[in-house]
């Protein structure tokens, strides 16, 4: 009787290591594939092209991809291009090494405009509030960058903190979302960086 439990529970467990050395070979090739695809890309490539490869959990390659980003000298006017365009990732808008231009602050607000209307639920307090976590973290990077760059975003965070507020279990980002409306806020990170200079 033991025996034979022993082997039931063997056999039970041998589908489960096969499917996670079939999810891990799958993570692998997923790898390979990024690696040769990076690997292809010219150094002068446009910023869309180098925009995918931001999309990944490997923390390192994202770096490394971000890196080449700040050395495009074309990256500011593919940046205001990718904004007006609406396919700028928001949430690496203070890692690439911007110019906080005229151009950049009034397309990013644009852009921040148009994305929060299709979040907003149409029953409030329904839907978890991690189904909008990450656009919720990168517009709060976007945007903080943005205001200590002196690109005022009041009605933009407000939509944004609206938009949040109507999802169940919310985060601190709801609240950052409203300290960026403080005027202090507004320009500290020129006055640091000049100050920096000093």
């Amino acid at each position: 009787m033991i025996w034979g439990l022993v082997v039931l529970l063997c056999l039970a467990v041998f589908p489960f290591e096969h499917a996670r050395d079939h999810a891990e070979a799958g993570i692998a090739a997923a790898q390979e594939e990024y690696d040769a695809d990076l690997a292809r890309l010219p150094a002068d490539a446009p910023l869309w092209d180098w925009a995918p490869f931001l999309q990944t959990r490997n923390a390192v390659k994202q770096d490394e991809v971000l890196g080449r980003i700040r050395k495009l000298g074309r990256r500011q006017s593919d940046a205001v291009l990718m904004l007006e365009r609406g396919d700028f990732p928001l949430g690496f808008l203070a890692q690439m090494d911007l110019q906080a231009t005229s151009a950049i602050c009034d397309k990013a607000r644009v852009l921040l405009r148009r994305q929060v209307v299709p979040l907003v639920p149409a029953t409030p307090d329904v839907k978890p509030y991690a189904a909008v976590e990450q656009p919720v973290a990168d517009v709060v990077s976007a945007m903080s960058w943005l205001v200590g760059h002196n690109c005022s975003c009041e009605v933009e965070s407000l939509a944004w903190e609206a938009m949040a507020k109507a999802y169940r279990d919310t985060n601190y980002d709801v609240y950052e979302l409203a300290a960026l409306r403080d005027s202090k806020r507004l320009g500290a990170m020129l006055r640091q960086e000049s100050e920096q200079r000093r």
